[in-house]
């Protein structure tokens, strides 16, 4: 089972699982990263061609969501060979009435870079009045750009609305998810 992403990772896996399946074993390749498609129209063709044997003699292509199988099936992989994995996250039985609280938490969980919006969520916090922004708190987790964030957060004055924590394990996350209004994933992809 080998995860790739873009770049490198994509370059480095796909030698391993031709590896792998020159010695006989069943590789599933697990697709991640949002990127992919910008990475697969800058390579090269002599990499697409390499590429897409190594996706196609895979035993099985996990990848996280219609839109990727999509894309992979477009470029040639079998259908058949392509799993969706579906949304893996649970749903509480019964939502928390929150109705009557004067202020909302929205809580983003991730890799805080650009790329997933961590970034152009404090920007528009920063531009709700500041009579929306007193009932707004956003408690960021993840790895990154922490310290790149917290300072963001003050340039624009609102440290206050904001908590930037590093990333937190599966405890404090669920803790998190059961006291807030709203997850939010502002990602580009």
């Amino acid at each position: 089972h080998i995860h790739f992403a873009s770049g490198a990772s994509s370059r480095r896996k796909m030698l391993i699982a031709r590896f792998a399946l020159a010695r006989g074993a069943r590789v599933i390749l697990h697709a991640h990263g949002g990127a992919y498609q910008q990475f697969w129209a800058s390579i090269s063709q002599f990499e697409r061609v390499f590429t897409l044997k190594t996706l196609r003699r895979a035993h099985r292509l996990v990848v996280l969501g219609e839109r990727w199988r999509e894309f992979f099936a477009s470029l040639g992989v079998p259908r058949e060979n392509i799993v969706t994995l579906p949304n893996p996250v649970s749903l509480p039985k019964r939502l928390p009435d929150r109705t009557a609280h004067r202020s909302i938490r929205f809580v983003y969980l991730g890799m805080i870079d650009r790329r997933k919006g961590a970034f152009d969520l404090l920007e528009a916090l920063a531009r709700l009045s500041p009579a929306v922004r007193e009932r707004v708190h956003v408690v960021i987790a993840g790895n990154g750009a922490v310290d790149e964030l917290r300072l963001l957060a003050i340039r624009l004055g609102i440290a206050e609305n904001v908590d930037v924590r590093d990333w937190v394990q599966a405890q404090g996350r669920d803790r998190l998810l059961a006291s807030s209004g709203a997850f939010v994933l502002p990602s580009y992809a």
